[in-house]
């Protein structure tokens, strides 16, 4: 879903839909199957999710008009050399990835301010999560408080991994959106929980320590 008012409609696909009062913009792919540029049906699922990203995407810079018909005219039969400009809905970071990231991002923050310019411009143009779900241990159990003795120790033991993290998320709004701890989910479980309460497209990405990830929505 995106703003309800669109000025970026290259195939004339772009409607509105309404939900109990509130209007959600979205871009239609019967619309390219209505031009005879795709046959949706014969497209698998993964390829629909790609297309619907790029149909949404293409302002005829980063994303062309010419990726977004290549793409519809996809076939399983046809070597095609083609690239697809993939741009995920949002990114989910765990911990071992996602401090460098963090640590990276206020690195050319640093740099830009150096070199007289705007270190605000220094932002990702997709949203993040960042989950801390890698170094919780268990010292307590047995008794109704030993879920939060073991979170007060674990940000005990991190406390500098999570001042780090929650300056990022404060300054404004550099590399994440939002941050989970281990108390609240995994970084395989926060794809759906505390994201329910929003509405996504297309795919996010999500990076663990044994096996980065791409999952359609």
């Amino acid at each position: 879903m995106t703003d309800a008012n669109s000025t970026r409609d290259y195939f004339k696909s772009f409607d509105v839909l309404d939900v109990n009062g509130k209007r959600y913009g979205y871009y239609r792919l019967g619309a390219l199957e209505e031009q005879g540029l795709t046959e949706l049906s014969a497209l698998p699922y993964s390829i629909r999710v790609l297309l619907e990203a790029t149909l949404r995407n293409c302002d005829g810079f980063a994303v062309s008009e010419k990726d977004v018909t290549s793409l519809a005219a996809w076939s399983p039969t046809l070597a095609s050399s083609v690239e697809i400009p993939f741009k995920p809905a949002r990114v989910i970071l765990q911990d071992f990835t996602g401090v460098p990231a963090v640590v990276d991002l206020a690195a050319m923050r640093s740099a830009m301010k150096r070199l007289g310019g705007d270190p605000k411009k220094i932002n990702p143009l997709i949203p993040v999560d960042a989950v801390v779900d890698h170094s919780v241990q268990t010292d307590y159990f047995g008794s109704e408080d030993a879920l939060q003795k073991n979170i007060d120790r674990e940000f005990e033991r991190n406390a500098e991994r999570y001042s780090l993290l929650r300056w990022a998320q404060r300054s404004s709004g550099l590399s994440t959106r939002s941050i989970l701890n281990i108390s609240v989910a995994s970084c395989a479980r926060a794809r759906t929980r505390r994201r329910r309460r929003r509405v996504w497209t297309g795919s996010s990405i999500r990076t663990a320590s044994w096996a980065p990830t791409a999952t359609p929505l």
